[in-house]
């Protein structure tokens, strides 16, 4: 007679269960139950694929142990005063920007700019907003966190017009061979000058912005323009992406370079 083996537990105590498990694996391996049904696959919601990439971004954005605001504040401001070689004069407002961009630069929860965007530093002339971007650049060099390169456009341009265009461009659009993106900033976006090729007008930064923007490369920035001036210097394609790219930050102040008494 094939099936199951019923066990009377009434005719055992707890001293026969090695018995009563022996006849159980008996049992099994001489009737095995066989299942003939298969799985249903699920299907896949293309709209998965991108929460799960957003929340791996999330998830790598940590603050790094023991770096909390309070060092991070003075470790930049050694930096920056070392940098700018006197103690900077700073109203309310600046000093308020900077404890938000070194925030934004740890990557702390408390922060008030999207960390998975880059800086957009705007403001008139001698306001201070390339001192503050190197001066980042070292504290996140120091930190080992949100590190960046900084290139000014002006060079960049002067590089493309000595014959190094393909070479230049590829390099600020792309990921290194690790796969690891390249965060950059321009310095002086909107300060460099157009390029004649072949008679027609081209804008460099124009291409390397978009090429970043479809790269997903962070990307930060410093400039006079405002950024609704981005449309007439780069034209509707890059204004309509620098929104997605950036936090834009406004600095206020005198040309320090003029009024330095």
């Amino acid at each position: 007679m094939t099936g199951r083996t019923t066990i009377n537990h009434s005719e055992y105590d707890s001293s026969n269960i090695d018995y009563l498990m022996e006849q159980v694996s008996r049992d099994e391996h001489d009737n095995p139950v066989t299942t003939e049904r298969e799985e249903t696959p699920k299907k896949v919601n293309p709209f998965d694929r991108v929460v799960v990439k957003l929340e791996r971004k999330k998830s790598e954005l940590k603050t790094p142990k023991g770096l909390k605001p309070e060092r991070a504040f003075k470790e930049f401001d050694r930096i920056h005063q070392q940098l700018v070689g006197v103690k900077p004069k700073l109203n309310t407002k600046t000093k308020k920007t900077i404890e938000s961009l070194v925030l934004y630069f740890i990557n702390h929860p408390s922060s008030s700019l999207d960390l998975h965007k880059g800086i957009y530093l705007y403001g008139p002339t001698g306001t201070g907003k390339t001192s503050i971007m190197k001066a980042l650049y070292q504290f996140a060099d120091v930190t080992n966190v949100k590190r960046f390169e900084i290139d000014t456009t002006t060079a960049i341009v002067n590089k493309i017009r000595s014959g190094e265009s393909s070479y230049v461009i590829e390099n600020h659009i792309t990921k290194n061979p690790w796969g690891k993106s390249i965060a950059t900033c321009f310095d002086d976006l909107g300060m460099e000058s157009e390029l004649m090729v072949y008679g027609n007008k081209i804008n460099p930064m124009a291409e390397i912005l978009y090429g970043r923007y479809e790269n997903e490369l962070l990307t930060h920035a410093t400039s006079n323009l405002k950024p609704e001036r981005i449309k007439d210097k780069y034209g509707q394609r890059i204004y309509s992406r620098i929104h997605e790219m950036f936090n834009f930050i406004h600095v206020e102040g005198k040309d320090h370079r003029i009024n330095a008494d």
